[in-house]
């Protein structure tokens, strides 16, 4: 674990560390939490403990909302507020995917499943098929919505649980997606954002009414 106060020079915090032991690390009420397959904290990010071993979470990031940090396993949706103790919020074996945006937190599962919580603790649900590893949920800040990217088709929502169905690759000009070194550019109904990092994958094209769609395709 490196930490830097510029972004430039970089210290080392954890001599013990190496690749299989934490691959991510959010801050959740003044406490950070490295997770992998070990789980370690930190009130300062200086000097780190180790909480727990054998976490099951060894190829996944974590995240964090309000008070806890959550991540995705084969089993499911856990949390955490300390790095010790861990509850099972969802449990679903076919869960891939895990983001917050905006303040909401989405888990979705190979079932057509897509979780929601605004807490981490209490989630709903809502159905959607074709869900899989390769999707996207991101906020559109222009748009004041969130956008959901599955396979060739696109979703967006006002309220993370109803989602308006967008097909691309048909004469739907109110959509557009466009892809310029790893930068995603979303135009629905005249209103562009540029989007960073979440564009890193996308590859493919389609054309309609001169427009060109480009979908995240692994």
């Amino acid at each position: 674990i490196w930490t830097s106060t510029n972004g430039t020079a970089w210290t080392s915090r954890m001599s013990n560390y190496n690749e299989s032991s934490a691959n991510s690390c959010v801050l959740v009420s003044g406490l950070y939490i490295a997770t992998g397959s070990n789980t370690y904290t930190s009130t300062n990010a200086v000097t780190w403990t180790l909480r727990t071993t054998g976490s099951p979470n060894p190829d996944n990031v974590s995240v964090s909302i309000g008070t806890v940090c959550l991540i995705i396993n084969e089993s499911g949706v856990r949390s955490t507020s300390d790095g010790i103790t861990w509850t099972y919020r969802v449990s679903a074996s076919s869960i891939v995917g895990l983001t917050v945006q905006n303040g909401i937190a989405f888990a979705w599962a190979t079932t057509g499943v897509l979780y929601r919580s605004e807490d981490g603790l209490t989630w709903t649900t809502t159905t959607i098929q074709g869900l899989n590893e390769n999707t996207t949920v991101f906020w559109v800040d222009s748009i004041s919505q969130w956008v959901l990217i599955t396979g060739k088709t696109v979703r967006t929502s006002t309220d993370g649980m109803t989602w308006l169905f967008h097909s691309v690759g048909t004469q739907d000009s109110k959509f557009a997606l466009s892809c310029e070194r790893k930068l995603l550019t979303i135009t629905i109904a005249g209103a562009t954002s540029i989007i960073e990092g979440d564009a890193v994958g996308i590859k493919g094209e389609q054309q309609f009414n001169g427009l060109t769609a480009y979908m995240r395709i692994k």
